[in-house]
């Protein structure tokens, strides 16, 4: 059985490498139904919950600029 700190950085491994290829290909203008589409695939997750995941990660970025923007202020 695998130990709870292995589990989390495994975890932790796999939200770094999603987070990198999201921002590779939200840089290179790849379409939402084919993001939508990999998420589903790699993740083994509903339509749904890629769509949620999608949300969230825009909230985040866009909460993220404008609080550097400000900082930067």
């Amino acid at each position: 059985m695998v130990d709870l700190q292995t589990q989390m950085k495994l975890f932790s491994n796999r939200l770094e490498k999603l987070q990198t290829e999201l921002q590779l290909m939200k840089q290179y203008g790849i379409n939402e139904d084919l993001l939508k589409a990999y998420l589903c695939h790699n993740l083994k997750i509903s339509e749904k919950k890629a769509e949620q995941i999608m949300k969230c990660y825009e909230d985040f970025y866009s909460n993220f600029i404008k609080k550097g923007m400000f900082d930067k202020l």
